[in-house]
């Protein structure tokens, strides 16, 4: 009989060790999380470039994960009453989630259509991308055309192109982006431009004009 209490009690403290390693760890995990140490989700690393940036709050419109390009990069678009931001960020084992860089346009409305270009390169990879995103303003655009040249290939020549017919509607804001993945021989050649048409709902064209830089990245 006594042996088989000192089994029960044997387990009972087992049991209480466990959950106090559980509740241990636990308490780890939120306190990492809370203080940002460890980037357990991505959405800690916007959350933290927006502290960066110094942009309000912003909501979630896209999120983009391109594994042929890298498999440990994500790529965020969000926007508030006021801006839209496109965070790139990356996961490693000491850290987690965490922003590499975002550029961020002011979308106050004052203006029929902003637009951005963001390029991404790897050092390991022949492949970058070229982030074209914005917000529109005028309610007469109702498409856009958007097409890339690399200069140093063939400067009369259009590397490639993509047509904004549908828009993400949040904070008052029509929001756009796309990424074109491009590769190259030589990084050091590259040269891009950016150009972007706008059409009415009748197809007829309503000015282009070439879009600016608004940052790049280089990740190794």
């Amino acid at each position: 009989m006594s042996d088989h209490k000192s089994v029960k009690k044997t387990e009972l403290s087992r049991r209480k060790k466990a959950l106090r390693r559980t509740a241990a760890a636990l308490a780890l995990v939120f306190f990492m999380v809370l203080t940002n140490l460890y980037g357990f989700l991505p959405i800690q690393a916007l959350r933290n470039q927006e502290d960066r940036s110094g942009v309000r709050r912003t909501e979630t419109l896209r999120r983009d994960y391109l594994p042929q390009v890298h498999p440990f990069t994500l790529f965020y678009l969000s926007c508030n009453e006021d801006v839209v931001m496109l965070t790139s960020m990356r996961w490693n084992l000491l850290g987690g989630w965490y922003p590499v860089y975002a550029p961020v346009l002011d979308c106050d409305g004052s203006e029929p259509v902003v637009i951005g270009e963001y390029s991404v390169t790897y050092s390991d990879l022949d492949r970058y991308i070229v982030y074209v995103f914005g917000c529109v303003s005028d309610p007469d655009i109702a498409s856009l055309q958007l097409s890339v040249t690399d200069l140093a290939r063939d400067p009369n020549g259009i590397s490639d192109t993509c047509q904004v017919t549908e828009f993400l509607e949040a904070e008052g804001h029509r929001v756009f982006a796309h990424p074109f993945l491009l590769s190259f021989e030589d990084a050091r050649e590259r040269r891009i431009k950016v150009h972007a048409d706008t059409y009415r709902q009748d197809g007829g064209w309503i000015r282009g004009f070439e879009v600016p830089w608004s940052g790049s990245t280089s990740m190794g």
